[in-house]
């Protein structure tokens, strides 16, 4: 017993000891990170000579938005795995600052850490460097070599100095893919592709063997359009002509055979560097222009991300107090859900937008886009906030950087006003979906699946089997629904939204709550409805072949039905809010004047049938029906004042004047629309060259 009692003892104190190390462990562990922490945030402030070059020297990649939380950045950098990365913002506010920094005497560009940037990046930098220089000072770059990215920068300099035993490296832009046809083949894997759009290039991957024909024509255009570009920009910098830098890049064998085999003098024959100067020598040069440091012998100099805390600490000392105009960044692949900085999330930059949507302290928002897209799921959703934001009535601008593809493009549609640098890649041409089935690899080692299933649809998506002839059907319908002609699709939206409004409006006059909310039900069909008709009208723009099937003759209808379909949504846009505040003066014990009630009621009847009227001349090409819907109109400015007067003389209660105000203000932007389309349908009959000559006669 004695013994036990010992060696009970000695384990009570083991599990003692484990739990005070666990303890230690864990304490050595929080102030790890928040050691990390506070070194990240913790930024000296520097001090600035008096005569300084500021040293702009980017590393890594130049991006949009940084990758990661912060938290995971500080312990990546306090454990050295940090990505390289520099905010492009972050390199043009400095040079913008220290343009009107009396200390600060030349930039200096040490661009030897630079591994990757877009160019439209690279021409906002450049915009700031010549900015710079305009400011009548200096700016220097020297390297010990140069790539294709680098030197677009250098060649900004005033002077661009190369190390004796560098180069210039100009190759051009390449696209290459690769094609996994045959491992696809010798895998016997089934590749089921559905997509829309002959240029849309992204399953080629598992169909081909090699570049398709269309995507080949595609690429070769921006491919060009960025070399040529490129060429432009850097011939103009170093007052050259562009044919010189192609012939640099295309003569490179024979050039550096003529200079014997040395790249440094090369480069300086055809005048892309300016002289070549060790590092000792380049730093003379820039000494006598910002002055000589006595303690390392160099020149003056600044590093850039301590000048950069100067920066930001300016900007918030002078920040005001006035309504701000808020930056909002959308770099990465769009996924769904919610996700970390470097992608783009549908629920993250959903609900960002929706957050200064309701902040008064922004008047103004910029959507910056540097995506390929992604999840057509997560782009829809994005794009709601987006065209939410835009119809609060706050400015929504959509900033392109260097690629706005896809998705990337689909969420830009609805801001008020879209912006792309003349290099982004930007434009939609299709969507897609890829499914692999493995039956044939898994017969090949004696693996076979048997069984059925209670519907035709049952099993048929397994990836053990062969994908079902009807899940096919629905797979494809799903990416390529232009079965369905574009007037049928517009008259489901018209129809969609004419609904809610009726029932929005039947559940004012009854103050019947149910009704009301099944109007908020129908307004998510109508923007899946609106989106599929977006989508379908930015492929036909694309695809003569699908605007023949969606019954499209002109490709200026384009243009109509995307104005159309807008407005449409708008309607259903209109009559959910009026469905909220119907919710809204139940919840809050409101009486609706019945007088009042029934005569919105009329009014928007009188609207939607002079709308639909509009649509049917549209569908119809029927020209007299089409006047019909415009004079239709007459006299409702008179019927919307009468209503004004009898509101302000019923509603006693303010907030139940204000809504039903509002509601009315709605039915007067649906009549604003109705009469849009009747015009719209006028000036379609005219431009047929046939009917000019008897404008009373109905079109065909």
């Amino acid at each position: 017993m004695g013994l036990m009692r010992t060696f009970l003892g000695l384990l009570k104190g083991l599990l003692y000891a484990l739990d005070g190390l666990r303890k230690v462990l864990h304490l050595v562990l929080l102030l790890f990170i928040f050691g990390a922490l506070l070194a990240a945030s913790q930024t000296m402030l520097p001090i600035i000579p008096r005569s300084a070059a500021l040293v702009l020297a980017p590393q890594g990649r130049i991006v949009e938005e940084m990758h990661g939380d912060p938290l995971e950045r500080a312990l990546a950098e306090a454990s050295g795995d940090m990505r390289a990365e520099t905010l492009l913002r972050d390199l043009v506010d400095v040079i913008d600052h220290a343009r009107d920094d009396e200390r600060i005497r030349a930039l200096v560009l040490d661009l030897d850490g630079l591994e990757r940037a877009g160019l439209p990046a690279l021409q906002d930098l450049a915009r700031s460097i010549r900015w710079f220089r305009e400011a009548g000072k200096k700016v220097y770059a020297h390297g010990e070599g140069f790539t294709q990215r680098q030197y677009y920068l250098a060649a900004q300099a005033d002077a661009v100095y190369l190390d004796p035993f560098g180069y210039v490296l100009l190759d051009g832009y390449a696209y290459f893919r690769s094609y996994l046809r045959g491992a696809v083949d010798k895998l016997a894997v089934d590749i089921n592709v559905f997509k829309v759009g002959s240029h849309k290039a992204g399953p080629d991957s598992w169909t081909r063997s090699d570049m398709s024909p269309e995507e080949r024509d595609n690429a070769k255009t921006w491919v060009g359009a960025l070399w040529d570009g490129y060429k432009a920009d850097v011939a103009a910098a170093r007052e050259l002509e562009p044919a010189l830098i192609q012939a640099y890049a295309d003569e490179a064998v024979t050039g550096i055979q003529a200079t014997g085999g040395d790249l440094a003098q090369y480069a300086l024959a055809r005048g892309l560097v300016d002289g070549l100067k060790t590092r000792e020598e380049f730093e003379a040069i820039v000494a006598a222009v910002a002055g000589k440091d006595d303690e390392t012998g160099a020149y003056k100099a600044v590093d850039w991300r301590p000048y950069l805390s100067i920066v930001r600490s300016e900007d918030v000392l002078s920040r005001a107090a006035d309504r701000k105009v808020g930056i909002i960044v959308a770099s990465g692949e769009i996924l769904d859900g919610e996700q970390p900085p470097g992608l783009v999330g549908g629920d993250t930059l959903a609900a960002m937008l929706r957050e200064v949507r309701d902040d008064d302290d922004y008047a103004a928002i910029v959507l910056r886009i540097d995506s390929p897209g992604g999840s057509i799921m997560a782009s829809e959703l994005i794009r709601r906030e987006v065209a939410a934001l835009a119809a609060s009535g706050k400015p929504v601008v959509a900033s392109m950087a260097t690629v706005a593809a896809s998705g990337g493009y689909y969420i830009a549609m609805d801001a008020d006003r879209i912006i792309a640098a003349p290099t982004t890649i930007t434009g939609s041409i299709g969507v897609y979906a890829v499914i692999p089935t493995f039956q044939r690899t898994l017969a090949k080692m004696g693996i076979t699946s048997d069984g059925f299933g209670t519907t035709g649809l049952a099993g048929t998506m397994e990836l053990d089997r062969e994908l079902g002839q009807e899940a096919k059907q629905i797979l494809q319908a799903s990416v390529d629904p232009s079965k369905y002609p574009m007037d049928t699709l517009m008259r489901r939206l018209f129809t969609l939204g004419v609904t809610m409004v009726r029932e929005s409006m039947k559940a004012l006059v009854e103050g019947d709550r149910l009704l009301a909310e099944q109007a908020i039900r129908r307004e998510e069909d109508a923007d899946q409805m609106y989106w599929l008709i977006t989508r379908l009208l930015l492929t036909a723009q694309m695809e003569d072949g699908v605007r023949e099937k969606l019954g499209i003759r002109h490709r200026l209808w384009i243009v109509g039905y995307r104005v159309i379909s807008k407005e449409f949504e708008s309607v259903a846009d209109h009559a959910e809010e009026t469905a909220r505040t119907v919710i809204h003066l139940l919840d809050a014990g409101k009486a609706f004047p019945n007088g009042v009630t029934k005569g919105l009621f009329r009014i928007s009847e009188d609207v939607l049938q002079a709308y639909a009227s509009g649509i049917n001349a549209l569908l119809t090409g029927d020209f007299t029906t089409a006047n019909e819907a415009i004079d239709a109109q007459e006299g409702f400015a008179e019927k919307v004042a009468a209503l004004q007067r009898q509101l302000f003389l019923e509603v006693d209660d303010p907030e139940t004047l204000v809504h039903l105000t509002r509601i009315l203000h709605g039915i007067e932007r649906i009549n604003d629309y109705a009469h849009s389309v009747a015009v719209i349908a006028t000036n379609r009959y005219l431009e047929q060259p046939s009917n000019l000559s008897q404008p009373g006669k109905p079109g065909k």
